[in-house]
Order: C-alpha cells, then structure tokens, then sequence
C-alpha cells in the first residue's frame, strides 16, 4: 500500500522478497514443489479455488524458520530450509538432529519416556472447578477469567480441594448452558446452515460435528444430549478428563497424536466410569489440579 502510493519498491522490499538466501557450506536441496508464499486467506472455497487443477504441496504454518520434514515408512530422512522457495538447505544438525546408522535416519523414531513436551496448570482452562467466593484452598491460572457463566457467590478456578468444590453447582451450571446449546445445534441442524464459528463446524447427515468429533446427534432428544456430553444422571463428577495419575500410573482415554488428536480411545462409557470412580477415591482433603499438556 505504502510502496503503491509513494511510486517507490526497493529490490530488498518484503513485497519483492520471499524467504532467505541459502549460503555455502551446506547441501543444497531443490524442492520438486516451490515453497512459496502468495497470500493468505480462511476461507476453504478460495484455498480449492486457487488450486484448481493444479499439483500442491500443503504444510503446516508455525511462528519462526519455515522447515521441510521428509519421512519414509516412518523414520525422518532429509530435513531441509526453505531458503528461497525453490532452492534450500539439508540442513538436519540445524534442528539438532543426529544420524542414526542402525536406522538410516535421522532423530529418533520415539521416546516412550515423553509423553508430553510441555506442561502447564490450568493453561488454557483456568475454570476447571466451581469454588464459593472467598474459598482459601484455590489455585488460579495464569489467566484469571470468569470462562463460564456462574451464580452469585461463586467463581471458577482452577484448582481446589476435593470437598471445597462445588460439584452440584457445577452440575447445574453445566446443565443450563447444555441445553442451550442443544437448542441451538437443533435449529442449525434443522436449517441446513451453520454460523461461522472458531469451533470448525461441520454438518453432515450424521448431525453437526465440532473440530472432528460428533456433538450433536441427528434426532437425539435433550435428555440423550446430556447423555451424550457426559451429564447424564450417573455423572456425579462433571469434568472432562483426558487422563490422570494414581499411584505412580498412567491412565489415559487413549493415545494422544499431535494437535489434539486421539486414537485408540476406550469407549466413553468405559472412560467416565474409570474417571468418576477415580475422583471418588480421592481423599476430600486432596487438592485437585488440572494440567494442561502439550504435544
């Protein structure tokens, strides 16, 4: 816009230049499909659009140094810069990975003792548990917010002991906005038309799913609704447990993958039990924490 309206574009300009140029001393690597950057959009239509008929090669965007990872049967092969767009770098000690002879590749193929990369309390849901105000056993995320609508006298925390903890309350709470919620999928679903939402909704003839996983079942009534997101009448517990720790062993819903998704999961049934059974053995002196992990 600037360049457009002064008349002047430098040959160093962003707008002239894509990436870096690649030096000597490394490998360099020709990329049979060109790393490139053209524009941006959200919009799946103009993303089919621009392809058209055309061979594309679609990578993940990630903040920092832009990297090709090529795998064979599993195992990382070659890992490259995107340098120019055209030509890069093998560059794998760049990333810090070594060259297995035994395996002929490169890093490793897994690490049974990493479950997790990162942790953090609460992370993205400081309102795990419904506390009375003034409560002392609380812990606070890192972010202090009201996340979920509550009743006067009451605030959202992220930690708390086990008999400070409202779960009736919770229960109730929870209940309301499910059924609002119902309501809502209902009339969309009866529609045909889904808003725009951050949830990546989807609607088929199944019913309307939500980032990959059915939450609203064509024709369910509301008591199955309940039922279905786990607040049924059985649900003395209600939280969301992907897995836990007792006694030093790992529980889990199943085998978590990379952004969020999971395979080999028990059946829901089997899971809530499992999860509610737990929370029942836990002393009411116990103090519960939610930890955020990040894969």
């Amino acid at each position: 816009m600037l360049e457009a309206e002064a008349g002047c574009v430098m040959s160093s300009s962003p707008t002239q230049t894509v990436g870096y140029k690649t030096v000597d001393g490394l490998k360099k690597v020709q990329h049979p499909v060109s790393l490139l950057f053209l524009d941006k959009t959200k919009s799946v239509s103009e993303l089919v659009f621009f392809i058209g008929c055309k061979e594309v090669f679609l990578m993940l965007k990630l903040d920092g140094l832009t990297v090709k990872l090529e795998y064979a049967g599993g195992r990382l092969m070659r890992a490259s810069t995107r340098g120019d767009g055209y030509i890069g770098e093998d560059s794998p000690t760049t990333f810090r990975l070594n060259y297995d002879e035994d395996r002929g590749a490169y890093g490793y193929t897994c690490n049974p003792n990493a479950f997790w990369d990162w942790f953090q309390i609460g992370g993205r849901w400081p309102f795990m548990f419904l506390v009375k105000k003034g409560c002392t056993s609380v812990i606070k995320g890192e972010i202090d917010v009201d996340a979920q609508s509550g009743s006067e006298g009451f605030e959202w925390v992220v930690g708390a002991r086990k008999k400070d903890i409202e779960w009736d309350m919770m229960k109730t709470i929870k209940t309301k906005n499910a059924q609002k919620q119902f309501y809502k999928l209902s009339e969309w679903f009866s529609n045909g038309i889904l808003p725009e939402s951050p949830h990546l909704l989807s609607l088929t003839e199944e019913g309307i799913f939500s980032w990959g996983d059915l939450t609203y079942k064509s024709g369910e009534t509301l008591e199955e609704y309940f039922e279905h997101h786990e607040l049924g009448p059985d649900c003395k517990y209600p939280v969301n447990i992907y897995s836990y720790i007792e006694n030093g062993e790992y529980f889990s819903q199943g085998d978590m993958c990379l952004f969020g998704m999971s395979v080999s999961d028990k059946p829901k049934t089997e899971w809530r039990k499992m999860t509610q059974d737990y929370i029942d053995r836990i002393s009411e002196d116990n103090v519960l924490i939610p930890v955020y992990c990040h894969i």
